[in-house]
C-alpha cells in the first residue's frame, strides 16, 4: 500500500514527524489486530505491507491508519508545513492525506519479497542512506534486529519500544 500526503507536500521532513507517523502506524496495527510485514516513511508518502485482521477490510484499516496519524501529526505541523497544504485543506474533508491509496494484492512469496525489497530500498534510491537498515523510519533495520514474529510479521510491541 502507498499513501501520499495532500498535494505531495513533504510533511515528513522533520524526524519528529516521521517518529510520530511510525508510532501511530505501529500502535494502530497492534490495536486493530493487523499484521504489519514492512513499512517505510518517506518525505511525502508511506509504503507498507499489511494484512488486516480477519474481521476488517483493508480499506477500513487504511482509513483508520490515515485518520489517526493525521490527528497525531496535524497539531505538530509548523507554519511552513501548513503552508504546503493551504490550497488543499478542506477539499473532500481532507486535511493531511490524499483521498485514496494504491494497493496491490501480494499473492506469492516472490511478490512479497519483491515488494518488501522495494519498500526497504526506497530511502537508498532517494539517496538518504547507503544501506536500507541505516534508515530509522523503515522496517529494514527491524528485520536485522529480529523484531519479527512468525511469517515475516513485525512484532509491533517490540517495534514500538524503538520509537
Amino acid at each position: 500500500m502507498t499513501s501520499t500526503c495532500l498535494d505531495f507536500a513533504h510533511l515528513f521532513g522533520r524526524d519528529e514527524l516521521k517518529d510520530v507517523m511510525v508510532r501511530s502506524l505501529l500502535s494502530d496495527c497492534c490495536y486493530y489486530g493487523a499484521r504489519l510485514h514492512g513499512f517505510v516513511v518517506m518525505s511525502h508518502h508511506i509504503h507498507l505491507i499489511v494484512t488486516p485482521s480477519e474481521t476488517e477490510e483493508i480499506s477500513d484499516l487504511i482509513q483508520k491508519i490515515k485518520r489517526n496519524s493525521a490527528k497525531a501529526i496535524n497539531p505538530l505541523l509548523n507554519d511552513q508545513e501548513r503552508a504546503q497544504l493551504k490550497d488543499q485543506i478542506g477539499l473532500n474533508q481532507r486535511t493531511f492525506w490524499m483521498r485514496s491509496f494504491r494497493g496491490l494484492l501480494v499473492d506469492s512469496e516472490r511478490v512479497f519479497h519483491q515488494k518488501l525489497d522495494y519498500i526497504h530500498t526506497n530511502p537508498v534510491r532517494a539517496s538518504l542512506v547507503g544501506r536500507p537498515e541505516e534508515y530509522r523510519w523503515s522496517s529494514a533495520r527491524m528485520y536485522l534486529d529480529e523484531v519479527l514474529d512468525d511469517h515475516f510479521v513485525l512484532s509491533t510491541e517490540k517495534a514500538l519500544r524503538l520509537f
